[in-house]
Order: C-alpha cells, then structure tokens, then sequence
C-alpha cells in the first residue's frame, strides 16, 4: 500500500510540474487576476474546462480557478460563469454581452447564488484551441446578487474545449 501512495505522490507532483511550465502561460496574460481588490495567482493544475453547446442550449461556461492562501493550507477557489451565445467564443467578443452570470465557489457564502452582470468588460483576446483555452481580458467586471458584488480585473486565459 505504501508503494501505491508514493506512486501515487510522484505522479501527482510530477503532473504538477510540468503543468506549471513555462509553455502555460500567455504572452498577454499575468498568471495573477485581482477580485475584489485582491491579487490571486491562478491555479494551472487545478481546473475545470468551459465550454460552449448550441445543440439545444446555445449557451456555454467558463471558470476562472485561483488560488488562495489559507495559513499554512491553499484552497482553490472556482468562480463559474454562465453565458448565452448562438455561436463558439472567438477574439473581440464580450461575454458581458451574453447574458453573463456567476456563481461563485470561493466558500464565502453564497452556495448557488447567481450573480448578473451589472459593469465593466470579459473580452476574449486570444484562443488557442491546440491548448484548449481561451485568454479573456476582464477589465473591472462586475457581478452583483443583492446587493453583493465581485469584481474581476485583469488579463489571463481560462481551459477551454473548443470541440464540444
């Protein structure tokens, strides 16, 4: 059992490795985004890959993963949006025009809560669908359910699946 754990270990620190290369990041993006005034970095090994369905729904999600410093522990948070589109994102579309959502998983409280656009800008800048991902410049979005907002700065890429 001891052999299988530390197999186990190996394999995941290597994945870890060599998901956080060099390759995976973007010319135009920072590996940093800042939410509510507060600079995370992102999670490259921890994700979830958005994507976009037009068979009955004509609507798509993306995630912006980060992670977070909780004393000696690091969470990672996922913030989920929701957007409605008749076609596959490309560059130079805004998905604060597309009915944009989000439900936050960041544990603060707000379980399933569905926050709506309320201002500011999510404009792709860059696809590349080999690597399955999407850059996406979020320049002061913010989000709003009663009263409470999130507001998303910064120019990072999110995973994508170009093929679904």
């Amino acid at each position: 059992m001891k052999k299988i754990l530390s197999l186990l270990f190996v394999s995941v620190l290597t994945f870890g490795l060599f998901s956080c290369s060099k390759d995976d990041t973007d010319e135009n993006s920072k590996d940093v985004i800042t939410i509510n005034g507060e600079e995370y970095r992102m999670s490259r090994v921890f994700g979830m890959s958005g994507s976009w369905n037009d068979m009955f729904e004509n609507a798509g999600e993306f995630s912006v993963c980060v992670l977070e410093d909780v004393g000696p522990e690091t969470d990672v948070l996922y913030y989920t949006f929701y957007f409605e589109s008749t076609k596959m994102p490309a560059v130079d579309d805004n998905f604060s025009k597309m009915s944009l959502t989000l439900i936050p998983g960041d544990g603060k409280g707000h379980g399933l809560d569905e926050f709506t656009y309320k201002s500011g800008s999510a404009k792709i800048i860059s696809t590349d669908k080999e690597k399955g991902r999407m850059t996406i410049d979020f320049d002061n979005l913010t989000m709003e359910f009663e009263g409470d907002t999130y507001t998303f700065d910064g120019t990072n890429w999110v995973d994508f699946n170009f093929d679904r």
